[in-house]
């Protein structure tokens, strides 16, 4: 008998997996939030790399990249701020036949804040 085996890139999914209060996908400012970035692909070996507005995400204070316990990537933002409003974030994901790439944009609900004129 013959078998078949079928290589493809992988297909990912980027989601909010918790905000502190789920409010449509909007998180407030000085909440946590938690994206996670779901793949499958064939070989199941894969790389995962993460982007803010287009640009390698380098360590942040407040930003964590970490795995969930079956080993799902993540991105952790602890007590969010206002400059996230508008973010674009990616993940990456890549295995030997090709890369594809998730984005998700954050919307972060703030108070108005008083400025001087």
């Amino acid at each position: 008998h013959i078998q078949l085996e079928v290589r493809y890139p992988p297909e990912v999914e980027l989601r909010i997996a918790s905000i502190s209060d789920d409010n449509d996908g909007i998180v407030r400012e000085g909440d946590d939030l938690t994206l996670e970035c779901l793949a499958i692909g064939n070989p199941s070996l894969m790389t995962f790399k993460w982007s803010r507005d287009g640009a390698p995400l380098n360590n942040e204070a407040d930003i964590a990249a970490a795995a969930s316990g079956d080993g799902t990537p993540r991105l952790i933002f602890r007590r969010i701020g206002r400059e996230f409003h508008g973010t674009v974030i990616a993940c990456e994901v890549a295995n030997s036949v090709g890369t594809t790439r998730a984005r998700l944009e954050i919307k972060v609900a703030f108070k108005p804040r008083f400025v001087k004129v």
